[in-house]
């Protein structure tokens, strides 16, 4: 089954990744438009990428500069408002995008964060010592 066709979505640049690049660019904040013609802009003109809620988008522009962004909402194509609403915080919305796909920008987030790994509840330290 193909997956859904997403009407819009919505990327948030990560706080730290977007200071990071004003950084290097001078120190000056980057306006919007310019966010969204050098790093947005490129990576939706391929379409079909397949995108989700909560997913992590690392976008580079043509002068290797790199932005990481958040999906931050994801809207598929023939559901109402309502229904996006009713959605629980643990459901996973997912879908490809097409020439229709609307973008919006949000602004800044912080990094969510990761959850610790195998190590944290003891790893594999016994079973390699026997």
């Amino acid at each position: 089954t193909a997956p859904p066709k997403i009407a819009s979505v919505t990327v948030a640049p990560i706080e730290d990744s977007l200071k990071s690049l004003e950084a290097m660019e001078g120190g000056d904040e980057i306006p919007e438009e310019d966010l969204t013609s050098r790093f947005i802009t490129p990576y939706f003109e391929s379409n079909n990428a397949i995108l989700k809620r909560g997913q992590i988008l690392e976008l580079t522009d043509a002068n290797g500069r790199r932005l990481e962004m958040m999906v931050t909402d994801v809207a598929i194509e023939g559901e109402t408002k309502q229904e996006s609403a009713d959605d629980e915080e643990g459901t996973v919305v997912a879908g490809v995008t097409t020439e229709g796909t609307n973008v919006l920008v949000g602004g800044a987030l912080a990094r969510p964060p990761v959850g610790m790994g195998y190590d944290s509840v003891g790893g594999m330290d016994k079973a390699v010592q026997l």
